[in-house]
């Protein structure tokens, strides 16, 4: 910012004319102030003037579109299939081999929990805790894999396994609650035995007859003939 002085010295040698200026013996003789003022103004004239800073842009390139080429493009995901005999396929949910899973864990709870009613009776904490989780198993399996909505997607003669499953499931849970002694109990844990034997057998003999059904509707690639080999 310039001084005032700089400023009333330079409206003074616009009004001069130029000759009084630069041959100031030509013209009268000034006073001191002015000759001062003269000064600063030649020394603000000859001064570069000083410019706001600006700072420099940086040009960053837009990057370059991917072409169609390079583009990486993911396989789509497999469709599930319909059949509950696969659990990855079905989900974890209204399959077949869920409910004999079900009936496994159930029938593990029941075995050891005579053991601790021989001690404690049927109040023991434990047997309580073990008819409790096993009211949970087959209350998941009738209420969400065995749900109608689930059941109506599976194919015909896997929804006739589901139908023995959910039968089964029903008596032993009615079986457990009508249970009032030891052996209620040990007849309870030995049924829950036979329905997750049984439900298993059933359900892995009817995977193996449809693996078999599946491999006989693929056609087999015939094998190269080979030519005997030859004796060195």
């Amino acid at each position: 910012m310039t001084s005032p002085l700089v400023n009333i010295g330079t409206v003074l040698v616009q009004a001069m004319p130029w000759q009084q200026i630069f041959f100031p013996n030509n013209h009268e003789r000034r006073s001191k102030v002015e000759e001062e003022l003269l000064r600063l103004a030649r020394e603000s004239s000859s001064s570069p003037s000083s410019s706001p800073v600006v700072e420099e842009e940086v040009f960053v390139p837009p990057s370059s579109p991917v072409s169609p080429q390079e583009a990486v493009t993911l396989p789509p995901p497999p469709t599930p299939s319909v059949s509950g005999f696969s659990q990855v396929a079905a989900g974890g949910k209204a399959c077949s081999v869920c409910g004999a899973d079900h009936f496994s864990t159930a029938a593990g709870l029941l075995e050891e929990a005579p053991r601790f009613a021989r001690k404690g009776g049927l109040e023991d904490p434990e047997v309580i805790r073990r008819v409790d989780k096993v009211f949970r198993e087959l209350n998941a399996f009738e209420r969400e894999d065995g749900a109608p909505e689930n059941i109506v997607k599976l194919p015909e003669d896997e929804k006739v396994v589901m139908r023995a499953l959910m039968d089964r499931s029903r008596d032993l849970r009615h079986q457990l609650t009508d249970m009032k002694s030891l052996d209620d109990l040990e007849a309870v844990a030995a049924h829950a035995g036979e329905v997750s034997l049984k439900s298993r057998t059933q359900v892995f003999k009817m995977r193996l007859r449809r693996a078999r059904e599946e491999a006989a509707a693929t056609p087999s690639t015939p094998s190269p003939d080979r030519s005997p080999d030859k004796p060195r």
